[in-house]
C-alpha cells in the first residue's frame, strides 16, 4: 500500500512489465537464475567484516567488502542489467537481505531510506542506490520531515534536493 507500490502497479498494469521482490535472508554463498532485464540485491555483512564477489554468468562484476556495526548499518546495494536470461553467483560471505527483479520496459524502483534527510541521502545513497539505474525519470518524495527534524536552513534543503534530481 504505499505510495512507490501504488505507482509501480499502475505503471506495471500500462506498460505490462512487472516486478518481484524476494526478502532472502540467505547466507552466501548462493547462486539464482533470472530472466530479469534488472536485478537489485541489498547484501549485508554476517560478521564484523565479510567480503563477496558478484559472477555474473561466471564473469566477477563486482567485489565488495562490507563491515557490520555501526551507525547506521552497512547495506550494500548491487544493481545488474541484463539483456537476457542469466546466472547470479554470489561468493565470498555475509548474506542477502533482498533481492528484486524488473520485467519489462518499464521499472518502478523503490530507492528511498527511511528517516534520511536530503544532505545524508545525497551523500550516502545517491550514487550506490540511484545513479546505477541510469533512470529515465525520479520521483522523489520531498524528505521534508526529515530534513526538518534535522533542522538544515531552508536554502540548504532546497540545494540537497535539486542534487539529488541531478544523480
Amino acid at each position: 500500500g504505499s505510495y512507490v507500490n501504488l505507482i509501480r502497479n499502475e505503471i506495471n498494469r500500462i506498460t505490462g512489465s512487472y516486478a518481484v521482490e524476494n526478502l532472502r535472508v540467505g547466507k552466501l554463498p548462493c547462486e539464482f537464475r533470472s530472466d530479469a532485464g534488472l536485478l537489485r540485491l541489498l547484501l549485508h555483512s554476517d560478521g564484523p567484516t565479510s567480503c563477496a564477489d558478484i559472477l555474473l554468468d561466471g564473469v566477477n562484476i563486482r567485489h565488495l567488502e562490507m563491515s557490520c556495526g555501526g551507525s547506521p548499518e552497512q547495506y550494500i546495494n548491487v544493481t545488474v542489467r541484463t539483456e537476457r536470461p542469466c546466472t547470479l553467483l554470489l561468493k565470498g560471505s555475509g548474506k542477502i537481505i533482498r533481492s528484486e527483479e524488473y520485467y519489462g520496459s518499464h521499472a518502478v524502483v523503490n530507492c528511498g531510506i527511511g528517516g534520511c534527510p536530503t544532505f545524508r541521502y545525497r551523500t550516502e545513497y545517491a550514487e550506490s542506490y540511484v545513479a546505477p539505474l541510469k533512470p529515465d525519470l525520479i520521483l522523489a518524495e520531498a524528505h521534508t520531515i526529515n530534513d526538518w527534524l534535522y533542522s538544515p536552513a531552508p536554502e540548504s534543503y532546497g540545494a540537497n534536493l535539486t542534487e539529488l534530481l541531478k544523480v
